[in-house]
């Protein structure tokens, strides 16, 4: 391995970083780095969702393409709920949003050709110079993996010919966070924020990208000072995905902030 400033010793100290970590480093750090190795800002906080373990891909069913061919890529569908019959995945999908930046799933070679690795990496970018999980000739193997998704695919390549299952364990997505002005529209918030209305006075329904009904919903209202008096309700209306706000507040001079912008964190 080339010298690494990370490695290099300080007069005749030992080195910064041992090997194995730094060997532990650069794994981690390909399966999440985007496209660059430039330096780049720190993207938003991503919370992880674990679900039940869906089947997203499986090379060997009937129709979804048989063994990945050695030193090629095939991409499968992670998110939505299309593309996934074609590829041996559950019908209409694991239930992952299209918001989700990462997944983990097991992963599984199946009776592989020779000796050999997958990569898994978002789909459309660059394949990073690093195994997700090495394989035996002729034995089926899974491991755990996490990596990232491109436009809602995970690009898999295969170093020999090798069969492969993808069994969804959980996804990686922003929090679901809203900021609502008091006419109802969204002054900022993440990705996952569909739509965001006033219905009536005080009254809101901000629309998210998931079912919420299990989910804890914090709010917090702009602009009112210490002395006021907020009395303010979080419901499930009908809509799965949706959480409304009923907002009423005072100050000790009676002052009206029914109509306060406002924000909303949920905990899933």
């Amino acid at each position: 391995m080339r010298d690494n400033p990370i490695l290099e010793r300080s007069g005749q100290g030992p080195p910064m970083l041992s090997r194995g970590l730094f060997a532990s480093f650069v794994m981690t750090s390909a399966v999440f780095a985007a496209t660059s190795a430039a330096a780049q800002s720190p993207g938003p906080e991503l919370i992880y969702t674990p679900i039940t373990p869906c089947r997203a891909f499986d090379t060997e069913a009937p129709g979804a393409g048989g063994r990945i061919r050695a030193n090629k890529t095939r991409n499968f569908q992670i998110t939505g709920t299309t593309g996934f019959d074609t590829q041996g995945g559950q019908a209409n999908g694991c239930g992952v949003p299209a918001s989700a930046a990462a997944v983990a799933l097991q992963l599984t070679a199946v009776h592989p050709a020779a000796d050999g690795h997958f990569t898994a990496f978002a789909a459309g970018a660059a394949k990073p110079d690093a195994e997700s999980m090495v394989y035996l000739e002729s034995t089926s193997v899974s491991s755990g993996v996490t990596a990232p998704l491109g436009a809602g695919r995970l690009g898999l390549f295969s170093r020999k010919a090798a069969g492969a299952k993808g069994t969804i364990t959980g996804y990686y997505a922003p929090q679901l966070v809203a900021h609502i002005g008091a006419e109802g529209q969204i002054l900022a918030g993440t990705s996952r924020v569909l739509n965001a209305e006033r219905i009536l006075l005080g009254g809101y329904r901000i629309t998210f990208d998931r079912d919420v009904r299990n989910c804890i919903p914090i709010l917090t209202v702009d602009g009112v000072d210490t002395t006021a008096f907020i009395d303010t309700s979080v419901e499930f209306p009908r809509g799965w995905a949706q959480i409304g706000v009923r907002m009423l507040a005072y100050t000790e001079f009676g002052r009206n902030y029914d109509n306060a912008p406002f924000r909303l964190v949920v905990h899933c």
